[in-house]
C-alpha cells in the first residue's frame, strides 16, 4: 500500500473521492488531498475507520482550542525553560528536524511543577509547531513535505526517566499524537541508547502503532555516520558532531533546542496551593462523587482546581441530557425536566452533589438523564501537583464533574477543590480554557 500523492492507485483515488464526499459537512479549503490521505493511510484506507478518526480529530481541536494554543497561548515558564527539545535545521530530504535530548529532563521537577492539563497543552503546541515547520519547508523547497525527522537522544538517561507518573503523562502525549497527527513522522533516530533502553521502550511501545515503531532507527554512541546520511553536518549542532551553532555561537544551539536541566523547587505547585481557600469533599473507596453545575449562558467557562490529600483520583466532565423517557414523563406531568433543589454558586450557575457506590455507564445517568462525555475520565496524580483546567461551555445545561474512586477498594480520597462558572467574556475564555 502506497497511498501517497501523486502515486495513487485507481482504488485509492476512488476512496479518496468518497472520503471527501463523506466529510463535506466539516472540510475546509485547506483540507487538501495530502491532508486527507494522512488519515486514510493511518487506517489502511478503511473509509469508516478513517472518517471516525478525522471527525474525532476535529472534536479534539475544538476541545483543546488548538488554534488558540498554536497562535496565542503562553506556556508556563517552567516548560519553556526546562522541557527538552526543539526544531533545528533540516534533513537531506528537506524535512524539518526535531532534536529531543530526553536524558536531560528533570522528570520529577516537571511533574511537580505543571498540571497534567498544561503538560498536554505544551506537547500539543509542539505538534503544531512541527506542522507549521512542514508547511514552511514545503514552501521553501517548492514541493510538499509531509513528514519530519526526530533525533531522540538518550544520553544521561537513567531509571529516574522511567518514573511511572512521568511515563504515564508521556504515554498520553503519544496517544494524542498517534490519533491526531498521523503519518507525520518520517524517521525516529534514537541515539546514545543505554543498556536499559529496552525496559523504557517496552513501557511506551503499547501506545505506538506498528508503523510508528517500525520507523525507529536505534543506535548507540557510534551514531555519527548514520546520522549524517540523514542530515548534513551543517544542519547538526556541534554537540552532536556537526558544524552548526546558533545565533549565540552555542555548540548545543540552546536558543533552538532546550536541554532541560534541574527544575528549581520554586516552580513546584504543591508549595503554592492554598488549602485554606478550598472546599473539601470525601470520595469513598469503590465509589464516585458527582458535582453538578448549571450553566445558563452559552460561552460560559467552567473552571476547576483540585488536589487530593494522598492518592490519585480519576476525573472527568459530562453534560446531562434528558432521556426520551423522562421527556415524555415531564410532558405528561406538565413541567420541565431535571429541576433539583440546588444551592446558589454564582450569578450564572447552581450546583449540587451526589455520590454512588457503582459507576454509571457513560450515556446513562441516575436522574432520568443521559450523561454525554465532554472530558473523558482520566487518572490524575493530583496528590503530587494540583490539577486545574477549564471548559468553554457552548451548550447550556447541567455539567457533571465526576471524581471517580471505583478502582480503589481500600482508600477513601480527600479532595480539596474550587469550582466556578465564569460568565461569557472573550478575555476570560481565552485565558482559562483547559
Amino acid at each position: 500500500m502506497n497511498g501517497m500523492t501523486p502515486n495513487l492507485s485507481a482504488d485509492h483515488q476512488h476512496k479518496l473521492q468518497q472520503f471527501r464526499t463523506n466529510l463535506s459537512d466539516v472540510l475546509l479549503v485547506e483540507h487538501d488531498d495530502y491532508y486527507l490521505l494522512r488519515f486514510l493511510r493511518a487506517r489502511k484506507f478503511d473509509l469508516k475507520k478513517s472518517e471516525k478518526m478525522i471527525r474525532d480529530h476535529f472534536e479534539f481541536r475544538k476541545r483543546w482550542d488548538v488554534d488558540y494554543l498554536a497562535n496565542q497561548w503562553t506556556p508556563p515558564e517552567v516548560l519553556d525553560k526546562h522541557f527538552v527539545g526543539g526544531l533545528f535545521g533540516e534533513a537531506r530530504d528537506g524535512s524539518p528536524v526535531w532534536f529531543d535530548p530526553y536524558g536531560h529532563i528533570d522528570t520529577k521537577g516537571i511533574v511537580m511543577s505543571v498540571t497534567r492539563n498544561d503538560f498536554l497543552k505544551f506537547k500539543i503546541l509542539a505538534c503544531e509547531r512541527i506542522q507549521k515547520a512542514l508547511k514552511e519547508q514545503s514552501k521553501k523547497h517548492g514541493r510538499r513535505i509531509e513528514m519530519y525527522t526526530l533525533v531522540f537522544d538518550l544520553d544521561k538517561v537513567n531509571f529516574s526517566h522511567l518514573w511511572r507518573p512521568f511515563v504515564n503523562l508521556y504515554n498520553e502525549v503519544i496517544k494524542i499524537w498517534e490519533a491526531n497527527y498521523p503519518e507525520s513522522l518520517k524517521c525516529a533516530f534514537v541515539i546514545n541508547t543505554p543498556k536499559m533502553f529496552t525496559v523504557g521502550f517496552n513501557l511506551i511501545k503499547p501506545f505506538l502503532s506498528e508503523e510508528t515503531a517500525a520507523k525507529a532507527v536505534i543506535v548507540d554512541s557510534h551514531y555519527h555516520d548514520k546520522l549524517f546520511n540523514l542530515i548534513s553536518k551543517e544542519n547538526v549542532p556541534i554537540h552532536y558532531g556537526g558544524t552548526a551553532v546558533d545565533s549565540d555561537n552555542d555548540p548545543k544551539c540552546q536558543s533552538k533546542i532546550c536541554f532541560g536541566g534541574k527544575v528549581p523547587r520554586s516552580y513546584y505547585l504543591s508549595d503554592q496551593f492554598d488549602y485554606d481557600s478550598m472546599s473539601v469533599i470525601y470520595v469513598a473507596n469503590g465509589s464516585h462523587l458527582d458535582l453538578r453545575y448549571s450553566v445558563k449562558k452559552p460561552g460560559s467557562v467552567l473552571k476547576w482546581e483540585f488536589k487530593t490529600e494522598k492518592c490519585n483520583i480519576c476525573f472527568g466532565v459530562y453534560l446531562e441530557q434528558a432521556t426520551a423517557e423522562s421527556q415524555t414523563a415531564s410532558q405528561r406531568a406538565g413541567h420541565g425536566v431535571g429541576q433539583d433543589k440546588t444551592r446558589s454558586h454564582s450569578s450564572s450557575s447552581t450546583s449540587s452533589l451526589s455520590s454512588s457506590s457503582s459507576l454509571s455507564s457513560v450515556g446513562r445517568g441516575d436522574r432520568g438523564v443521559e450523561l454525554v462525555e465532554v472530558i473523558p475520565l482520566q487518572k490524575v496524580n493530583s496528590e503530587m501537583v494540583p490539577e486545574s483546567g477549564g471548559l468553554r461551555c457552548e451548550d447550556t445545561g447541567t455539567y457533571v464533574l465526576r471524581f471517580d474512586n471505583n478502582y480503589s477498594w481500600l482508600r477513601c480520597k480527600k479532595i480539596f477543590y474550587t469550582i466556578e462558572v465564569m460568565p461569557p467574556d472573550n478575555d476570560i475564555k481565552r485565558t482559562k480554557i483547559g
